[in-house]
């Protein structure tokens, strides 16, 4: 079982993450029960987490991830708030047939400040295809407290998520761009892409460090870690 240093939301491997340690206990619990009712309680694009009943707040998402967003805009009668995470040009050819690729994660929030949505990366459903958001949440229902070792637990795979969609070297190279660093270890190849936060107020360097492993056989992805400022997940496939 891996271990979380918190409850995380977010966007799956490339993702954004949002914590819920700071939220009022009503809306964690509202949430909780939630996710174990996902198909009555969410709905699912290719890109979108969608709350057909919304209980996080605006503040609830702020005090966990403590960043201000790159962009503010208004959405309706809510708004809708982007966070860009830039990858780090460090290892990374200036003229590549792969050229980096930054990556934005958006939020949406009604009128009354509750979160609506969740809309990802296209690169995420271009690397996992749209079942990849389903099998997100369904892993995160399993995220359990240990009350002897004081952690967050979870499972190392993507329940449903079908083998014959996992990616290839290759495909992490056409949708993410070059990795920073590439490796070899134990007969593996390993690409990591190392990407900066942004915003009006702050950077934050080393935001989020994606390390994607490969089978020597047929380059397929083996494992995913996905390295936050708070917390480190990791899923096999």
């Amino acid at each position: 079982m891996k271990q979380l240093n918190r409850w995380v939301l977010g966007c799956g491997f490339f993702l954004c993450v949002l914590g819920l340690s700071g939220c009022k206990e009503a809306r964690l619990l509202q949430f909780k029960s939630q996710l174990q009712n996902a198909s009555k309680t969410f709905s699912f694009n290719e890109r979108a987490w969608v709350w057909r009943y919304p209980v996080l707040e605006s503040e609830d998402v702020f005090r966990v991830i403590q960043l201000a967003p790159t962009q503010k805009q208004t959405s309706g009668l809510g708004k809708k708030n982007d966070y860009v995470f830039v990858q780090e040009s460090s290892g990374v050819t200036s003229n590549s047939v792969f050229p980096p690729k930054p990556f934005m994660v958006s939020l949406f929030f009604n009128a009354q400040k509750k979160l609506t949505q969740a809309q990802f990366p296209s690169e995420a459903t271009a690397l996992f295809s749209s079942q990849w958001l389903p099998s997100y949440v369904a892993w995160l229902n399993r995220v359990s407290w240990n009350n002897d070792s004081q952690t967050w637990e979870a499972p190392h795979n993507l329940p449903g998520f079908e083998s014959e969609r996992v990616p290839s070297s290759g495909a992490f190279l056409r949708v993410l761009g070059e990795p920073n660093v590439t490796s070899t270890s134990n007969g593996q190849c390993h690409y990591t892409y190392v990407y900066d936060f942004f915003s009006d107020k702050q950077r934050i360097s080393k935001m989020v460090v994606l390390r994607a492993s490969f089978e020597p056989e047929n380059k397929r992805l083996k494992t995913l870690k996905v390295t936050l400022a708070f917390a480190d997940i990791a899923w096999e496939f």
